[in-house]
């Protein structure tokens, strides 16, 4: 019989590589789903952006900050509705439009342009393309042609507030519907990003 001291030590056990490997996938899956989210764009309201049926992914409003103008944001509307528009004005800033020009703080924020060649709209022969620049921020517009040109009154934006548009005006329900209307902050779920 072997005295205690002889006894060899008892290895401690490893955890294999494996466990390492699924922890870190179980601990990337958490923060995916807590940062990262994919959408798909329904109908036409953000062409030439997002075409109908494009997918997209979002940061999560959590880690994305307030958003700034020219962001295309995915926000909750008041009856919770989840839908995807460009923030054209944020709090104290000042919205108009007079005659399909946005005006942002009285100035005009878009420039007829060429629709790209990938851009292929619902209605070709009746679509014009406009490009719209924010500070350095700058993106293409749609419009229909045969659409009544749209005017509305100058409105100020509250504080925490936004004011969406989508970026096919004439076929998009955003801001401009009193039903929608100014977005709060806290109604945002992210900010698509990789646009």
């Amino acid at each position: 019989m072997s005295s205690p001291e002889s006894r060899p030590a008892p290895r401690k056990r490893k955890v294999p590589w494996v466990g390492f490997v699924l922890m870190g996938f179980i601990a990337l899956s958490v923060g995916y789903r807590t940062t990262l989210a994919w959408y798909t764009c329904e109908g036409p309201s953000m062409e030439p952006t997002l075409a109908a049926g494009e997918r997209f992914f979002i940061l999560r409003s959590t880690w994305a900050g307030e958003p700034q103008p020219g962001d295309v944001i995915v926000a909750r509307t008041p009856d919770g509705l989840e839908i995807v528009k460009r923030v054209l004005g944020v709090g104290g800033q000042t919205i108009a439009i007079a005659n399909d020009q946005i005006l942002v703080e009285g100035r005009a924020i878009g420039a007829q342009a060429d629709c790209p060649a990938e851009y292929t709209p619902m209605d070709p022969d009746e679509t014009a393309c406009v490009r719209e620049r924010i500070g350095d921020r700058e993106w293409l517009t749609a419009h229909s042609t045969f659409a009544v040109p749209d005017t509305m009154d100058a409105v100020t934006v509250p504080a925490g507030q936004l004011f969406v548009m989508g970026d096919h005006r004439d076929r998009s329900n955003d801001s401009r519907n009193p039903r929608i209307g100014t977005l709060p902050i806290d109604s945002i779920v992210g900010v698509v990003i990789g646009l």
